[in-house]
């Protein structure tokens, strides 16, 4: 029993260097800001972020975030903070955690995986462009996606800078994909009235994954076609 044990406590830091070899390509990385972001919702960004960070997926291997990062609750150190719910911002237990889904959500796009669920928030984000985003709700909206390329990939991610604040989140690999991918949302904006007369703007984003060799194009993915509707403060007319 006692040799057992000294040979997993060994075997654990040749295991994590042999990783951190693995994982040396940046197949997709994506870069938000926590600016003006509260205290509360900084230390909720950074409790997700830590469950994800370090995660590895085999080829095949779905993953889940609510399954990852789990109840947002005071219990497991979630503070109260802005959360949207039916187009307005009201504190909640977790609040922030969305901009972890959301930079993640771009992050596995641009890697190339194969996303199996994924929302929209109700209104315009401001850390992310229009059709770009990913909200999560414990228990009913979830973002879901499989590792579909021939090799593991991990996880990382985490804030960058106390000062610049900013939050990253990557996909690593062994190696390069053979093309390379970007993503393309093509916006328009109009204004409406609800039933009520109240003035609404619209905003509808269609978003694009493209695969490119070089200067060719391989192939433009469509992924989604969001609509976001929110109160026109702004129009006095």
């Amino acid at each position: 029993m006692i040799a057992a044990l000294i040979l997993v406590l060994v075997s654990c830091p040749a295991r994590a260097e042999e990783d951190a070899r693995q994982f040396k390509v940046r197949l997709g990385t994506c870069t938000t800001s926590l600016l003006g972001s509260s205290e509360a919702r900084d230390e909720n960004v950074r409790l997700a972020s830590e469950k994800v960070n370090g995660l590895v997926l085999e080829p095949g291997e779905k993953f889940s975030f609510n399954g990852i990062v789990g109840e947002r609750s005071a219990r497991a150190g979630f503070k109260r903070a802005s959360v949207i719910i039916n187009g307005k911002l009201v504190p909640q237990v977790g609040g922030g955690i969305c901009q972890v889904s959301s930079t993640l959500y771009n992050a596995v796009l641009l890697a190339d995986m194969t996303v199996k669920e994924r929302h929209k928030h109700s209104i315009p984000i401001v850390y992310l462009k229009l059709g770009l985003d990913a909200t999560v709700a414990w228990d009913y909206f979830d973002l879901k996606f499989t590792n579909t390329l021939d090799q593991a990939v991990m996880i990382k991610g985490g804030l960058r800078g106390t000062k610049s604040k900013k939050f990253v989140m990557s996909v690593y690999g062994a190696r390069k994909l053979p093309y390379k991918v970007k993503l393309e949302s093509k916006i328009e904006e109009f204004k409406d009235k609800k039933k009520d007369g109240t003035k609404v703007k619209v905003f509808v984003a269609e978003v694009f994954r493209v695969r490119k060799l070089g200067s060719r194009t391989l192939e433009r993915e469509f992924l989604h076609r969001d609509q976001y509707v929110f109160e026109d403060e702004t129009d006095g007319g």
